[in-house]
């Protein structure tokens, strides 16, 4: 009776199971001392850009396999709708600049032309008044005696003289006239085309980024698997904030970890065969490429125990991206 009872004693009973569990432990470390657990592991990318956005739309779903610039999302440059605005202000600022210039230089034109005017009809006045003092000393010339007749034609000929004065005056002042209004009028001109020039140049700009508003698409840089989408269409996106996140469509490197009490060497470059735990058929070779400086916790799903900490050294393989494994899949790395 007494021996039953301490059979069936509940302490008894768990130093017991732990006992066997120590033993099987122990004895599945010691079989698999040539092998480690890992996982196949597909590249992560994240894709991001440089300059804030919106986005307008997107153009996959989480899953989804892609092509090399398979178009991901349609967005707007913020940054750019800005530029377009900034130039076409430009654009008013040098018209309004032109149109107040033209008013003033058009003004100095309208003083030159008044002036000229002016001293033209000045001039006219005295022509005018020398021809009527030519017109009135030939009507005295009439009954005067040969002395007296030289001496008013000399007169008349003296009045000739400074109307042809006044006529040559007549034309340097229009000439001179020409010549001012003709440089305002150029000046006019050459500003025009200054305008034009610029406004050709910012029009150009904005014609330029309004293309490229209308055509910004974010695009894969290469064959990939899409993962997480990290936006929404109407969302503005920070510049450098993840957006999209692409994986290879293979796995291209599987981690592992060797348990501290292993005896297995494990050195950069040595080969190790990888094979799946749930399908024997899934076999490929891979090349130890990192190996961890420190010791760490293993993952609970790479543990032979899972409810047990276990520690060790993290390995770092690549594999050729000709496999079947799933991402994430366990596998078994063994000599």
């Amino acid at each position: 009776m007494d021996i039953l009872k301490k059979i069936y004693n509940p302490l008894y009973l768990i130093a017991v199971g732990f006992a066997v569990f120590l033993f099987i432990y122990k004895s599945q470390l010691k079989s698999n001392q040539d092998q480690f657990f890992g996982f196949a592991e597909n590249l992560e990318m994240e894709v991001n850009l440089d300059f804030p956005v919106q986005v307008n739309g997107i153009l996959v779903q989480e899953g989804d396999s892609i092509n090399n610039a398979s178009p991901l999302l349609n967005l707007t440059q913020l940054a750019l709708s800005k530029d377009i605005n900034d130039e076409q202000f430009k654009i008013a600022e040098l018209d309004a600049r032109f149109q107040t210039n033209r008013n003033i230089i058009k003004s100095e034109i309208n003083l030159v032309n008044a002036e000229y005017q002016e001293n033209l009809n000045e001039i006219d006045a005295k022509i005018k008044s020398l021809e009527n003092e030519i017109v009135l000393h030939e009507d005295m010339k009439a009954g005067l005696k040969s002395l007296q007749l030289e001496k008013e034609d000399a007169k008349i000929k003296a009045i000739r003289t400074e109307i042809d004065l006044l006529i040559k005056s007549r034309i340097d002042l229009k000439k001179v006239n020409q010549t001012l209004v003709g440089g305002l009028n150029q000046k006019i001109s050459d500003e025009l085309n200054n305008l034009k020039a610029s406004i050709s140049r910012h029009n150009s700009d904005v014609s330029f980024n309004e293309k490229k508003l209308n055509k910004l698409s974010l695009r894969s840089p290469g064959k990939a698997l899409v993962g997480n989408i990290h936006v929404k269409e109407g969302e503005y996106v920070d510049a450098f904030e993840t957006m999209i996140t692409l994986y290879e469509p293979n796995p291209t490197q599987v981690k592992g970890f060797v348990h501290e009490g292993m005896r297995i060497n494990v050195n950069i470059g040595d080969e190790f065969t990888i094979r799946s735990i749930q399908d024997a058929d899934k076999v490929i070779k891979g090349k130890i490429t990192g190996l961890g400086a420190r010791i760490v916790e293993i993952p609970e799903r790479l543990r032979r125990v899972p409810t047990m900490k276990m520690y060790g050294r993290e390995v770092v393989l690549s594999i050729s991206s000709e496999n079947s494994f799933l991402q994430g899949e366990k596998v078994i790395i063994s000599n």
